[in-house]
């Protein structure tokens, strides 16, 4: 072969590499704590729902399991199409060494044993067929959901509970690091006291996309644990606070070994809220019964009705806006297969352009180019394509219209 056909050849085969995407989804990211309603959890793109199964009321007369609520809110959920995440946590009363706390360890361990080693057992098992299993819940003193020392939780409680999951071939997930607590300490947990040899999934709480970091280059980077989730974020009421926390954190994950459906997934905490004030939930309930979604539900909508449609992968996109993921100013695109591109823009209302120009490179010139506001208001934009790019120009009147004078999101849907 001539030095001219193995340059082709290389040429061919970087091009080939740079478009493939990741066999991950959207959905593969999403879920929440609890079911607001079947339909509007379906619209949000959630795949997997996080419930409590605690040992404090299963077990609430010593040698006694009774399963039957949480045998029917897990079919429940199985049959809408949703994983579950089971939490296994908190001492019944007849255990607690700290009365009334529901951080209370456990007066004996070996009735937590068991009933782990009865829970996972029966989940594992036809039709609950359940793969992973969060060995408690915010365990630290900070955060009172557990009012004893590291040390005695990772070696009398996680571990312990993590060879039964991994006897039954699940796969553990720690029981979600609270934002109360640094992530030092976690290490030192993790590393020090050995809880990542027992460790498929580092859990943390309320975190943004710098609190991966650390844990990634350590623990996924290096294949001591298999991802990384939050198994709750949110429980705000401001508005965009999902957009874009969703979002950096989906951009953070596409470069950084998102490959597959397991690695990262982001909880929303909760599913639904009672008629409150301040709507921190993605559904509430109207005084008429009636089930509707909250800002923060029609946002996810958003997401999911813009990424939801196929595999993601990055996609290269350049501009004359300053851009970084640290700041109110960002931008990132993503193709989902097989014809549509995404550029999230999250912008500083504060920052004046004449007029932010995009480009990237197109297999055709686009059918459509929309963009996309936070609160769905939709313009159709101006563009130009030559030789395989296409140029996008969104002018100082759109820019104002969308932004409004302060921080918000919006998207540039390419339609290919």
């Amino acid at each position: 072969m001539g030095k001219l056909s193995v340059l082709v050849l290389l040429i061919v085969q970087a091009f080939y590499f740079s478009t493939q995407v990741s066999a991950v989804t959207f959905s593969d990211l999403n879920g929440s704590n609890g079911i607001s309603s079947p339909e509007l959890s379906k619209k949000q793109g959630i795949s997997i729902i996080r419930i409590d199964v605690p040992w404090s009321e299963i077990e609430s007369v010593k040698g006694n399991y009774d399963y039957t609520k949480y045998d029917n809110e897990i079919i429940r959920a199985k049959k809408l199409g949703y994983d579950v995440l089971p939490v296994l946590a908190y001492a019944p009363v007849w255990n607690k060494s700290i009365k009334g706390k529901i951080g209370s360890p456990p007066l004996e361990t070996s009735s937590w044993n068991g009933f782990v080693e009865s829970t996972v057992k029966r989940y594992r098992a036809y039709p609950y067929n359940i793969t992973y299993f969060q060995v408690w819940n915010e365990p630290t003193l900070k955060a009172k959901f557990w009012l004893g020392n590291n040390e005695d939780f990772v070696n009398k409680i996680y571990i312990p509970a993590a060879k039964i999951i991994k006897k039954n071939n699940g796969k553990v997930v720690f029981g979600g690091w609270p934002l109360s607590n640094s992530i030092s300490e976690f290490d030192y947990v993790l590393e020090g006291l050995g809880a990542i040899k027992y460790t498929d999934i580092i859990d943390i709480h309320y975190r943004g996309y710098k609190s991966y970091i650390k844990l990634y280059d350590k623990y996924i980077k290096t294949n001591k644990a298999d991802g990384i989730w939050q198994s709750e974020l949110g429980y705000s009421s401001k508005p965009g606070n999902l957009l874009s926390s969703y979002l950096k954190i989906m951009s953070w994950a596409l470069s950084h070994n998102w490959a597959k459906s397991d690695t990262y997934k982001i909880f929303w905490y909760p599913a639904w809220a009672s008629r409150e004030k301040k709507q921190y939930g993605l559904a509430t309930t109207l005084k008429d019964g009636t089930t509707v979604l909250t800002e923060n539900g029609n946002e996810l909508v958003l997401l999911n009705d813009l990424y939801g449609s196929g595999e993601l992968a990055v996609q290269d996109v350049q501009s004359n806006m300053k851009s970084s993921i640290d700041t109110d100013d960002y931008f990132f695109g993503v193709k989902i297969s097989p014809n549509r591109i995404v550029i999230a823009v999250l912008y500083n209302g504060h920052v004046d352009y004449n007029q932010l120009n995009y480009s990237l490179m197109t297999k055709n010139n686009p059918r459509h180019i929309t963009l996309v506001s936070s609160k769905r208001k939709q313009y159709q934009l101006d563009h130009t394509y030559e030789k395989g790019v296409t140029h996008i120009f969104v002018d100082k009147d759109k820019i104002r219209s969308i932004s409004k004078g302060y921080s918000d999101v919006f998207f540039i849907k390419v339609e290919l």
